[in-house]
């Protein structure tokens, strides 16, 4: 049976959609953000493994994650602080970025900074100041940070003054971590025109940056995660059985966090099963310790959990 070209072009027509759109959700699940975000905690479990958390009166926006330019990908995390009427107080920026396999000649440089420690890491530090309507380049991280404020129901303040921390983990400084910390401008009295390298106020900027470092250093903790271990003292029956039985717990930052979702665990000593809310905390902002409540040997009474929050 021939068919009519009409036919075959509706043919074709459908198939490519069915591809286009096939091609679109792979895409889309393949730029899902890799790191975890349990309350104020952003967790890495690669490149570099490590913990970021701020602070708790800051409001998490969400994620995004794109590749910048066609060979960097990039995963963006913001929080916020901001006033009644939504205008940013303070912003903090997480960023990981990976240059692509089929560039391999790419490797980040930043020779022309200055370095910092935080949390016994080593960081590159910059500063500077910036009002929200100067231009941003289409498709850069900052116009991808704009958007996501923006669709979330908040605005960036006029002026804003930034602190940026850039950490290279890897030997060939194919991979970063970034974080930007904000805050708005006004209360200091100046505009950012006035604190620009050119400005008639520029002589101000040195005191005004060591203090917005100092608040951005002591408002954002930073912590190389380790492998999470647990005596076997402190792990309850109820966990043993396979996590059919486990009780969830309350986190104080974000309150309950067990999903009765057993998965197999092992701490160096024995073998156990254990949801997100028992025994074994398998969520990346927390570790245990050896700390262990009496009543959680027996089981003979609720078990607490003993968890330090990293």
């Amino acid at each position: 049976m021939r068919l009519r070209p009409s036919i075959v072009g509706r043919i074709m027509w459908k198939l490519g959609m069915a591809l286009a759109l096939a091609t679109t959700l792979l895409l889309a699940h393949a730029m899902e953000p890799e790191r975890t975000v349990v309350g104020h905690t952003v967790s890495s479990q690669q490149l570099p493994k490590i913990s970021i958390r701020v602070p708790e009166a800051a409001q998490y926006l969400g994620a995004d994650r794109w590749i910048l330019g066609g060979y960097d990908d990039c995963e963006m995390h913001l929080f916020v602080e901001s006033d009644p009427s939504r205008v940013v107080k303070r912003l903090y920026w997480i960023q990981f970025e990976a240059y692509v396999p089929e560039r391999p000649e790419l490797h980040h440089d930043y020779g022309a900074s200055r370095h910092i420690t935080v949390g016994g890491i080593d960081f590159y530090l910059d500063t500077w100041v910036a009002g929200k309507n100067e231009p941003v380049s289409p498709g850069s991280d900052s116009e991808h940070e704009h958007e996501l404020i923006r669709a979330r129901g908040y605005q960036l303040p006029t002026d804003g003054m930034y602190v940026r921390l850039v950490h290279l983990p890897d030997s060939q400084k194919r991979h970063e971590v970034m974080i930007i910390y904000a805050e708005n401008l006004a209360p200091t009295g100046y505009t950012a025109a006035e604190l620009s390298k050119h400005g008639s106020q520029r002589k101000r900027w040195a005191d005004i940056e060591k203090a917005l470092i100092d608040r951005a250093t002591a408002s954002i903790a930073v912590q190389r995660r380790a492998a999470t271990r647990l005596s076997a003292a402190c792990v309850p029956t109820s966990c043993r059985s396979g996590g059919s039985q486990s009780r969830p717990f309350a986190n104080p930052r974000t309150g309950p966090v067990g999903d009765g979702q057993a998965r197999h665990v092992t701490d160096g000593s024995m073998n156990t099963y254990a949801d997100a809310g028992c025994c074994i905390a398998m969520l990346p902002t927390m570790r245990a310790t050896p700390r262990c409540p009496a009543e959680s040997r027996s089981g003979s009474a609720p078990w607490k959990p003993a968890f330090d929050i990293a």
